[in-house]
């Protein structure tokens, strides 16, 4: 089954789900019992040894994955703060 990722609107708690594909509906925060939004991430794919595990690992520690990794905050904390406004 995938893990999905949730993040709550109100408390800001994130966390993650196993749920088959089939699964839908809201799926409550399991700290304040608000309507999660599910957070899309980049995934890899399993089985390998050597390389980098996602496209994003080979810019760990470098300028860029830094600035990558800013990018990825303001986004996340734009949304964030567009679910609040509208609720």
């Amino acid at each position: 089954m995938p893990l999905y990722d949730f993040r709550c609107p109100q408390c800001e708690h994130a966390f993650e789900i196993r749920r088959s594909f089939s699964e839908g509906g809201p799926v409550p925060c399991p700290n304040c019992q608000a309507e999660t939004l599910q957070v899309y991430s980049v995934f890899s794919f399993g089985g390998r040894t050597s390389g980098p595990q996602s496209p994003m690992d080979k810019f760990k520690g470098s300028p860029r994955g830094k600035q990558y990794a800013a990018m990825a905050d303001v986004a996340v904390n734009k949304v964030m703060k567009d679910i609040k406004e509208r609720n």
